[in-house]
């Protein structure tokens, strides 16, 4: 069995929604509006670990635009980019 990339996109999203909406006091509902970057080398197996850092790039009135990675325990990080909107 293997974690689906689905699920490891979901992860990403929230730990970065989480970050912009910490950042605005949770003013406002915040949604994944684009995958701009995504890159999955290796598959979450069993007893992996997956650690997700998110770093705002730059934001404004109607969203913002992270970036981060994704590491997977005892391999190399997964790059990504997300862009968030708010409700």
């Amino acid at each position: 069995p293997v974690m689906p990339a689905s699920l490891i996109v979901e992860g990403c999203a929230q730990t970065a929604g989480i970050l912009v909406g910490h950042a605005e006091d949770f003013r406002e509902k915040v949604i994944l509006a684009k995958i701009g970057k995504f890159e999955i080398s290796r598959d979450a197996l069993p007893g992996h670990t997956l650690r997700y850092t998110a770093t705002i790039r730059q934001m404004d009135k109607v969203g913002a635009s992270t970036v981060g990675t994704i590491e997977l325990i005892e391999h190399t990080e997964l790059p990504t980019a997300l862009d968030l909107g708010y409700l």
